[in-house]
Order: structure tokens, then sequence, then C-alpha cells
């Protein structure tokens, strides 16, 4: 009886401990979808892009990726980022392995074809292209979100026109705004 209960009381705290944790995962995890404006893919002409003067950010992952995941739980959960993202750029999520089609890049492509044309094989991967559909840059694997700061304010805010990355990271962050 008294080995029933024991048992019995492991196994509610048990359960306790993991509806909270699923909890707390699942309202933090939601910030990347919810305080960025998602672009759906398909829905983006070449012309569209074009008209809109912005730069695209696509965020190439995968359902069963780890560091997709954590990527978007902290990096992209990050107030800055998203506020860079929203105000520079026409930002996508693309999952290679789901069916879906593209043309904001002038060519008429499967989600599969772009992430090959881009060279993506591992995921996550992050990409930037101009306002013209043309690659600006990319970046494979999971950025921190200093990283993805600095990238996103250095193509949002047009420095990768004057200067190199490396220069752009040299100036202070407070002075990066004076340009």
């Amino acid at each position: 009886m008294k080995k029933t209960l024991i048992v019995s009381t492991i196994t509610i705290l048990i359960v306790l401990t993991m509806t909270l944790i699923n909890a707390c995962s699942s309202a933090s995890g939601e910030a990347w979808k919810e305080n960025i404006t998602w672009t759906d893919p398909g829905s983006l002409t070449h012309e569209q892009l074009v008209q809109t003067g912005k730069s695209v950010f696509v965020f190439f992952q995968t359902d069963r990726c780890t560091f997709c995941t954590k990527m978007k739980n902290e990096a992209l959960a990050n107030e800055k980022v998203q506020e860079i993202l929203n105000k520079h750029f026409i930002s996508m999520v693309i999952n290679p392995q789901k069916n879906g089609r593209t043309s904001f890049t002038g060519e008429d492509l499967s989600y599969v074809e772009l992430a090959k044309k881009m060279g993506v094989s591992d995921y996550p991967a992050t990409y930037f292209f101009d306002k013209e559909g043309r690659i600006i840059a990319g970046q494979p694997g999971y950025l921190t979100t200093q990283q993805l700061t600095d990238l996103t304010g250095y193509i949002g805010r047009g420095f990768y026109l004057k200067m190199k990355f490396q220069d752009y990271l040299s100036i202070s962050p407070a002075n990066r705004l004076k340009f």
C-alpha cells in the first residue's frame, strides 16, 4: 500500500512536471512565429518583390531539426531581430521537405529546387536576397541571437553595399545607427 502510494505520487509529479515544461516551451516557442510578419513563399511573385523595395530573409528549416527549433526559440524570438526583420525584410520560412513553390527570385522553383540552387544541404540555413530576388548572402547552420542581429542589421540597412561585414562588425553597435 505504501509502495503504491509512493509510485502514484512520483507518477503524478512527473506528469505535472512534463505538463509544466511543455506549457513553458509552447509559450516561449511561439514568439518567433507571432512577432515576425511571415510571408507565404508561394504568394510572393518576383514583380511584387520588386515593387516592395525590400530585401528577402529566408529561413530554411525542417520539422525535426533540433538546431532549427533552437534558433527559432532564441534568435528569431529576440525583439531586436524581430524589429529588424519586420522593418527591412520580407521574411519567409521554407521547409524543403514540404511541397511548395516560389517565384520571388524570378524563377518558378519548388522549395527543394530553391534549396539546391542555394546549396543548402544542412539545416538551419539563413539566406538573404535583394529587392530583385538576387542572392546577397547565405549562412549555413545555427546562428546565435547576436550573429543574426549583426547579419540582419548589416544587410537590412544596406551596409553590405558600402563595406565588408568585418568592417561593419568593427563599428560599435551604437555608432552603426549614425550611418
